[in-house]
């Protein structure tokens, strides 16, 4: 047995003596050694004998990679840009927050946690790339639109592949720049997004915070008006589907030099001894026979799938018909006479839906609702003796959300309900179905 003994110094010589002499052969490119026995006294030499073409390379300029959306490079992009350790949150190529892996899962649910789980850690994502192509589980709806006016018209579009056909995109880790370009659109919009990440600062790097910056240049010589907005799902408590257990809200809040949207998810009392409910309207006959009926923002019956404008991909909603103040159906004639953008005809008018009154007998008042978010503009209201009591407006979405008005207080007293839309413009339209009387909160 002694003979057969090695010594870990001799058997690391003789293994580097070995692999030297391959290096020897000419027609190996190499970049460091060759070693001979004697310099071979460490595992990694002091001296590694590196080229130093090879070294000045390193200080080199890279060249700039940008991919366009023109020639289909953007397909596979996705940038991470959340705080480390705070789950997975990607950019996309066109600028939008996809991959929402920042809700922890439980082993109770369906899909194994630990595939889940290496796919964010283990770089599952980009293994298989196709899974960006796919929306996840529960998707999380996000994007931003840019609207611009000038005397003649308004034009606007969304911040993606649907609202601009040529997008570039720079990956300068932590730093992902995009630019939308359209040669008939009268401003250029540039995006830089980035995440807290602050080499050597690991508590600061860890901030659970995302920063999209947009600038816009106007491209002309005439005045315009440019507005900019966003909209951010509620995501709260993602996997919560008894609305009995909790209610998502968003509240606006405001300090100066900016405004913030704080969401949460509320408790919703138990009920004992609760009442049937009530549907109070679902428009399901087709007419607006229980309202009265002004101005020409809602027609004059309501809305069904078959009649929305592409553009508006309406979801959420119960049974065929709806209440709808993107009115599309009768924009030709105000088009011809205000000689205005055909697709923003349909919110150019303005109107008022007003209930029939009825005694306030159940602890909620429950809806579905979508539209623009525009305070006293684009709201659903509650009114007793002609005062608001209750208000609540759409979310800058297509997408029906539904919502609770806790009306305990109020049970006894006479009311009616409003659907206002007061205002002219993009995103200035409220959608809205099936108001229920309840006691117990149902699940939707």
């Amino acid at each position: 047995m002694k003979e057969m003994q090695v010594q870990r110094r001799d058997f690391i010589k003789k293994s580097f003596l070995g692999v030297s002499s391959l290096l020897l052969i000419p027609s190996i490119k190499i970049f460091a050694g060759p070693f001979s026995a004697e310099e071979l006294t460490y595992l990694i030499p002091e001296d590694k004998k590196l080229s130093k073409k090879w070294i000045n390379s390193l200080y080199d300029k890279g060249k700039i990679e940008v991919y366009s959306s023109l020639k289909d490079e953007l397909k596979y992009v996705a940038m991470p840009i959340g705080g480390i350790a705070c789950g997975q949150l990607y950019l996309s190529g066109e600028g939008r927050l996809r991959l929402w892996h920042i809700f922890k899962l439980t082993y109770s649910r369906e899909k194994d946690h630990r595939n889940q789980f290496d796919s964010m850690t283990l770089g599952g994502h980009y293994a298989n790339p196709e899974r960006l192509m796919k929306r996840e589980e529960r998707p999380v709806d996000q994007g931003f639109v840019v609207r611009v006016r000038n005397k003649d018209k308004t034009i606007t579009k969304s911040l993606d592949s649907e609202g601009f056909k040529d997008i570039s995109f720079r990956g300068e880790y932590p730093i992902g720049k995009i630019e939308y370009n359209d040669p008939n659109f009268p401003v250029h919009v540039a995006l830089q997004a980035f995440s807290p990440f602050i080499p050597g600062n690991a508590e600061e790097s860890a901030l659970p915070a995302t920063v999209l910056e947009y600038k816009i240049s106007n491209t002309t010589s005439e005045d315009l008006e440019v507005d900019i907005f966003g909209c951010l799902e509620n995501a709260v408590l993602p996997y919560l589907s008894d609305s009995s257990k909790g209610l998502r809200r968003n509240t606006v809040k405001s300090a100066k030099g900016r405004t913030s949207i704080l969401s949460t998810s509320d408790a919703v009392l138990k009920t004992i001894d609760s009442k049937d409910d009530i549907v109070f309207e679902d428009f399901e006959s087709g007419s607006f026979e229980n309202w009265t009926v002004k101005g020409k923002s809602f027609g004059d019956k309501p809305f069904t799938s078959d009649e929305l404008a592409d553009w508006q991909p309406l979801k959420g909603y119960k049974g065929s018909f709806f209440v709808n103040a993107h009115n599309t159906r009768d924009v030709a004639d105000h088009v011809k006479a205000n000689n205005s953008y055909w697709g923003n005809a349909g919110d150019s008018f303005t109107g008022k839906m007003i209930s029939k009154d009825f005694i306030i007998d159940r602890k909620h008042i429950t809806f579905y609702i979508s539209g623009g978010n525009h305070p006293e503009k684009t709201v659903l209201n509650l009114v007793i003796n002609g005062e608001i009591v209750r208000s609540i407006t759409g979310h800058n979405s297509n997408t029906m959300r539904f919502e609770l008005l806790d009306v305990c207080e109020l049970i006894g007293r006479q009311a009616h309900i409003e659907i206002i839309d007061d205002v002219a413009g993009g995103w200035v339209n409220i959608a809205v179905d099936h108001i229920v009387f309840a006691d117990k909160v149902p699940t939707h």
